[in-house]
């Protein structure tokens, strides 16, 4: 597996990373969203995304980026995640991935891809809940749990 790894603060695709993380507004400007953890990168995966966008190899403005720990290089399921998305994965030297913040992991592991823009329906006829930029992400399952006991 080919891949660039950044061992600088100052890289600028990792200041990139950090304020995409850090900064809802960056992720809206950008229409990207940040995934952490092979479960949520599986599920992108699966439902086809990468695949399906003609730009999704490489990394820079593509369907997918993907950010690997050092240390998770030698994880069997990142590595396959890693083979399945195609091309290089940008690997951070461990201290400048922890500095992100982002939550502990047992496989470090993040991706960029572009924000889903679905096409609401001309017309809803089922009990529908749209959730529209969310600040908080606990926010969500209040909203889920609410809706459930209506």
């Amino acid at each position: 597996m080919d891949a660039e790894v950044i061992t600088s603060s100052a890289n600028p695709r990792y200041r990139r990373l950090r304020s995409l993380i850090a900064s809802s507004r960056d992720r809206h400007r950008e229409g990207r969203s940040v995934l952490e953890g092979i479960h949520l990168v599986e599920s992108w995966l699966a439902q086809g995304a990468a695949q399906d966008a003609p730009e999704a190899r490489g990394m820079a403005g593509a369907a997918l980026e993907l950010v690997v720990a050092q240390r998770a290089l030698g994880n069997p399921a990142v590595r396959a995640l890693v083979a399945r998305a195609g091309g290089a994965p940008l690997v951070l030297q461990d201290r400048l991935f922890d500095s992100l913040g982002t939550m502990p992991s047992p496989a470090p592991l993040i991706a960029v891809v572009p924000t889903p823009a679905p096409v609401l329906p001309e017309r809803l006829d089922t009990d529908t809940v749209i959730l529209d930029r969310v600040q908080d992400p606990g926010n969500v399952g209040a909203i889920l749990r609410t809706a459930a006991a209506a």
